[in-house]
């Protein structure tokens, strides 16, 4: 292993969760599963999609969201694959084989919320709805900032 010098080197932190409207795209995709029992059994598949926000204050920032494949839960994934336009909703009426890969780069609108710190975890961007992208939005001034001390409710 190499010798790492770390003269000059920043102490680095988290970053503040945020909230807000957001222009973001999807920028990978990868196939899960739930690792122990709690509302889903264990084993539950699914995918882990990550978004970037493509403007504004928090531009280039990453916002990760699990997709399970469980009938209590698909009604997310399903908001989700036809605010990309890349699927409408009525093919998503029956069985369908996702091409995930098709996703990527597909341009959406998220609003976030702050999920509160917990003794467990630091708090989180969390995303609460999917909309379809709208090029004619100003998205430089969604995402109003608050931090994760905030007292700022969602």
């Amino acid at each position: 292993m190499p010798v790492i010098n770390f003269t000059g080197a920043e102490e680095r932190g988290g970053f503040e969760a945020f909230r807000g409207r957001h222009h973001v795209a999807i920028t990978d995709i990868e196939e899960t599963a739930t690792k122990t029992a709690g509302k889903l059994p264990e084993g539950t598949e699914g995918v882990t999609v990550e978004f970037t926000v493509l403007e504004g204050k928090y531009n280039n920032r990453k916002i990760w969201n699990n997709f399970w494949f469980a009938p209590s839960t698909l009604g997310f994934l399903k908001n989700m694959l036809v605010a990309t336009g890349r699927y409408e909703m009525e093919d998503l009426e029956e069985e369908i084989d996702v091409d995930w890969d098709t996703l990527i780069g597909a341009e959406l609108e998220v609003k976030t919320k702050i999920k509160p710190e917990t003794e467990q975890y630091d708090a989180k961007t969390e995303i609460q709805s999917y909309k379809s992208y709208d090029p004619d939005k100003d998205y430089s001034g969604e995402g109003h900032g608050a931090s994760s001390g905030s007292t700022l409710l969602p």
